[in-house]
C-alpha cells in the first residue's frame, strides 16, 4: 500500500476553463465507478493496453470497449486533474520509456467532444517535465507506451 491521495470532486471539471481546451469542448461519457472515487493509491493504478494475441495497435474505442468488458475502472478527468495540479503525486514509473518510446498514460474514464465533433480522452506524459495532451478515440492506440490508467474493480 502506497500513499493515499484525495480526489477533490467539489469543483466539477469544465474544459472551457482548462488551459489547452477552451471553447467548443464538451464533456461526454464518464466512468461512473471512477467518479465515486474520493481517494486513490497511485501504487494500485495499472497501465493496460488490452492487446490480444500479437496486436500492437487497436483503436481507442476498441480499447475502451475491452476495458469495460474486463470491468476495469477507467480513471477520469478528476483524477487526471489531481495529478496535473500536484505533479509530485504522479507515479515516477510513468516517466520511464517503453521500448524507447515516451509513455502516454491515458485517462479514458472521461470522454470529450471536441469542436471538430470527434471524441477525445486526455493523457499525461513526461518530456523533461510533465505535459498533457488529448487524442481521438477513433485513432490508434499503439504499442506498450500508450496504455490506459485503470484500477481493478474489486467489487
Amino acid at each position: 500500500m502506497g500513499t493515499i491521495i484525495k480526489i477533490d470532486r467539489s469543483c466539477p471539471f469544465d474544459p472551457i476553463f482548462f488551459e489547452g481546451f477552451g471553447e467548443g469542448w464538451i464533456m461526454g461519457e464518464e466512468d461512473v465507478l471512477s467518479l465515486q472515487l474520493f481517494e486513490i493509491d497511485p501504487a494500485e493504478i495499472s497501465l493496460e493496453t488490452c492487446f490480444k494475441n500479437k496486436e500492437k495497435i487497436i483503436s481507442g474505442n476498441e480499447r475502451v470497449k475491452r476495458l469495460k468488458e474486463l470491468s476495469y475502472i477507467r480513471l477520469d478527468i478528476g483524477i487526471f486533474r489531481t495529478f496535473w495540479e500536484n505533479k509530485i503525486l504522479i507515479p515516477k514509473r510513468w516517466k520511464k520509456k517503453e521500448n524507447g518510446r515516451t509513455l502516454f498514460a491515458s485517462f479514458d474514464g472521461t470522454e470529450f467532444y471536441g469542436p471538430d465533433g470527434y471524441v477525445y480522452t486526455v493523457c499525461l506524459f513526461w518530456s523533461g517535465k510533465w505535459r498533457w495532451s488529448y487524442s481521438r478515440l477513433d485513432g490508434p492506440r499503439g504499442y506498450s507506451n500508450d496504455p490506459s490508467a485503470v484500477l481493478i474493480n474489486k467489487v
